[in-house]
């Protein structure tokens, strides 16, 4: 049993190691139908979702107005009075997915990260207490 957890242990820490992304929905745009339906839910964040603009080029993530979520079932934002969860079971893979050969998936926020340049404690380093 212990060399089990072990080993399920050592697998994951190598796909971290790897920086393969985790699935945050993202549609590889490379069908026709990926095309035509444009919007896709972004997995874990209610107030993004993906666009395919154009096929053969990644996904872009567009975020909600303020206030909005995005609502996959009418592939809209709505107001998050209107809006409502929706299992993950009952949505659908896209029929492509990207190839992460680009580079990993960096986020809404780019690829200084939702603290910018300086990171989380800014330019001075880490507060001391």
């Amino acid at each position: 049993m212990k060399l089990k957890v072990c080993v399920i242990f050592l697998m994951l820490l190598i796909a971290v190691s790897k920086g393969i992304p985790p699935y945050n929905g993202q549609p590889g745009c490379k069908t026709e139908e990926e095309i035509q339906v444009k919007y896709y839910r972004f997995i874990t964040n209610k107030t993004l979702y993906w666009k395919c603009v154009e096929m053969g080029k990644p996904a872009v993530v567009e975020r909600c107005p303020n206030g909005q979520g995005y609502l996959d079932p009418v592939k809209s934002c709505v107001d998050f009075r209107q809006w409502y969860w929706t299992p993950l079971i009952n949505q659908a893979r896209p029929p492509s997915e990207p190839d992460y050969q680009q580079g990993p998936y960096q986020g809404p926020y780019g690829s200084q990260g939702y603290y910018g340049p300086y990171g989380q404690y800014g330019p001075y380093g880490p507060y001391d207490q």
